[in-house]
């Protein structure tokens, strides 16, 4: 348990009288675990492992194979092994729910990845294919009461500028200053003045931070130390989750893709775009409304004047701007006016035949 757990249940439960005897037990790392699980799963698809329960049962898991392997290699991947260290905290057990619902999921794209893991070998999962099942789960769009992702740009009234007051929220608790202690923690009181200062009201504020502790994953924890108590204040700090939503997924392309339904806009020229498209998934459309919310939620924050030195919308679209460019770069017309679709996919082709056939040198004379 965490000290801050054993501390609460130390003060409440009444066991200073007894000997402090702790053992702890290091727990697996997110990535080997999940590797495991799939080598297990992969074993019983190819036929390699008989389960006494399925003697008798045959069934075809060549494709769900190919899959396993394609994101048990992909765990070597950086930006894929951040992601399930970070999102989920910690816990191996909700890690290992993302992976179960990632299998069959309507919104990752798994014949790709079943093409390019026979074609190529290696990893062929990437960091957005997982975000895609976490945020949409297996609807079309999504829904902040099925999703366990949070909408950072949610607000309660009309005014625009609360679309980045949980953004700024998080970012004031791991910004390092006074107002953090060594644990990282910061006092509500110092949270809701900070805000007040950047023009929100304290129900306002107050409505932001129960948000991201009322998650099945939180973005703060509340810290419940004895000490607190006796001080009179209640002290909250950003947690792993948290952290990851401010670096990763402000101002990303796939976060602002699945964000647009659920985000209220006060332009009625960007309502009717994105109503109008609703029923449309193609690549293009989403692309097109990912762009449409960012460009809304840019004007928003030149509007508000918003400057704190914590959080800086600019930056975070400036760091997801290469995702834009990439995707753009496939989905949209090239400069010269014809569809460049075909000629762009043309050209990826010929990049991957290069990448895996050696090149052919002329034959030399004998």
């Amino acid at each position: 348990m965490r000290p801050q757990t054993y501390l609460q249940i130390r003060h409440k439960v009444g066991i200073a009288s007894h000997s402090e005897r702790i053992f702890t037990i290091a727990p697996p790392r997110i990535e080997e675990a999940l590797t495991r699980r799939l080598q297990f799963a992969r074993e019983i698809a190819d036929g390699r492992l008989q389960i006494p329960r399925l003697k008798g049962i045959s069934f075809d898991l060549i494709n769900f194979s190919i899959l396993a392997q394609g994101l048990s290699e992909a765990l070597r991947d950086r930006k894929l092994k951040r992601f399930f260290s970070n999102f989920f905290g910690g816990n191996v057990g909700d890690a290992i729910h993302a992976v179960t619902k990632f299998f069959g999921n309507p919104n990752v794209y798994d014949r790709r990845i079943i093409r390019f893991t026979k074609m190529r070998g290696g990893f062929s999962v990437h960091a957005p294919d997982m975000w895609r099942s976490i945020l949409y789960e297996r609807f079309v769009h999504y829904s902040p009461t099925t999703s366990r992702v949070l909408n950072l740009f949610d607000v309660r009234s009309s005014n625009p500028a609360e679309h980045f007051l949980l953004p700024m929220i998080l970012g004031y608790l791991s910004h390092d200053g006074p107002h953090r202690r060594t644990d990282g923690s910061v006092s509500r009181r110092d949270i809701v003045a900070e805000m007040q200062d950047w023009g929100f009201g304290t129900a306002i504020t107050t409505w932001a931070l129960e948000r991201t502790l009322g998650r099945d994953i939180p973005l703060v924890e509340q810290i419940a130390y004895a000490s607190v108590e006796r001080e009179g204040g209640e002290r909250f700090r950003i947690t792993t989750t948290g952290a990851y939503y401010l670096s990763e997924w402000v101002g990303d392309l796939v976060y602002l893709e699945a964000m647009w339904c659920d985000t209220p806009g006060f332009d009625d020229s960007l309502r009717r775009a994105l109503i109008s498209s609703a029923d449309e998934s193609s690549p293009d459309i989403r692309h097109s409304r990912a762009i449409a919310l960012r460009d809304y939620l840019t004007e928003a924050w030149k509007r508000s004047r918003l400057q704190p030195p914590y959080f800086n919308w600019m930056k975070h679209i400036e760091g997801g701007q290469k995702n834009f460019y990439s995707v753009g770069s496939f989905v949209e017309p090239d400069s010269r006016g014809g569809p460049g679709l075909r000629d762009r996919m043309a050209a990826w082709l010929r990049w991957i035949l290069g990448s895996i056939m050696p090149p052919i040198s002329p034959r030399l004379p004998a």
